[in-house]
């Protein structure tokens, strides 16, 4: 089985296992049933993560700094890039299949990375910044990137919905 989708089964198996548990009924018969507190349990998950969340501050001085040395990729959809606008100075690598920013991070060459995004493919060591709509696919793309090796990865929790807004009142 390719790593891609072992990946994805794995991914999966994990996502089912933290939404039903296995119980037994007054016969001895197994079944599976939904953990009640499904929604809490995600958002501790959330809380336990091993990225950084950057606020719309920090971004707006990335973006306005040029010397700063970071990656920006916006995982959205090139039909939402159209229909809103992008981040200054953000690459667009779809996140909507699996394995487009896992492809794009492991498996392009550096030469294709740079000719497909204008920028060259960032090393393990390189402050890279995902970005999405509502910050919940740039937290997958973090996620992603980490099992990749990526040490510097944070995640726009904001995304392009504070972005938009915040730069509409201004």
């Amino acid at each position: 089985m390719n790593t891609k989708v072992s990946l994805i089964c794995s991914l999966y198996r994990n996502y089912l296992s933290k939404l039903f548990v296995a119980q037994s009924d007054r016969n001895g018969l197994s079944f599976l049933t939904t953990i009640n507190n499904a929604t809490r349990y995600f958002t501790q998950e959330s809380q336990d993560q091993s990225y950084y969340n950057v606020s719309y501050e920090e971004m707006k001085e990335i973006t306005r700094d040029k010397s700063k040395k970071v990656l920006l990729i916006d995982v959205r959809e090139p039909e939402e890039l159209s229909e809103t606008g992008v981040l200054p100075s953000s690459i667009n690598i779809p996140c909507k299949y699996w394995g487009s920013v896992e492809d794009a991070l492991k498996n392009m060459s550096n030469k294709d990375f740079l000719k497909v995004y204008g920028r060259e493919k960032p090393d393990k060591n390189f402050p890279i910044i995902f970005s999405c709509k509502l910050g919940k696919r740039s937290a997958t793309a973090c996620g992603i990137s980490q099992q990749l090796g990526f040490k510097n990865v944070k995640n726009y929790l904001g995304g392009w919905q504070e972005w938009e807004e915040r730069n509409q009142n201004k």
